[in-house]
């Protein structure tokens, strides 16, 4: 008889990388991850490329077994990707890209090109311009 295998992932949108970001600690977060074997994807605000606490970064950087990070937005203002303007769009795509390339940069985390929208508003050519912009999701 096979042992069922459960696996868990859960997302946080939002949250500063600094050690303590409101109730979220990331180091108990890990030992919960640890103990309890789950992963954590953060959905991380490219506005905020260059606000990352270092030793967050290091934890990130030795943890990719349970630590990812994928993009929420641009800028996080309300609506931004609920536009139908593809060109504006485009743009908020690439300058979030290149955000997050900065971050990762600077910080040494990587990311994946998987989209958060902001309060869940997206329009349809949002979607295409992701896809033109080669996000996975």
């Amino acid at each position: 008889m096979e042992k069922k295998i459960h696996y868990a992932s859960i997302i946080i949108d939002d949250p500063l990388l600094r050690e303590n970001y409101g109730f979220l600690n990331f180091q108990k977060l890990l030992n919960l991850m640890d103990k309890h074997n789950f992963f954590t994807t953060i959905a991380f605000i490219p506005f905020n490329f260059n606000r990352t606490d270092k030793k967050i970064a290091t934890l990130f950087r030795e943890r990719q077994d349970r630590f990812g990070l994928c993009v929420h937005g641009c800028d996080h203002s309300k609506g931004e990707f609920g536009k139908t303007d593809c060109n504006y769009l485009d743009k908020k795509v690439r300058l979030a890209t290149a955000r997050m390339i900065e971050h990762e940069n600077r910080t040494g985390i990587p990311f994946d090109r998987i989209m958060v929208f902001p309060q869940g508003i997206f329009s349809n050519e949002a979607l295409e311009v992701l896809k033109k912009n080669k996000y996975w999701a």
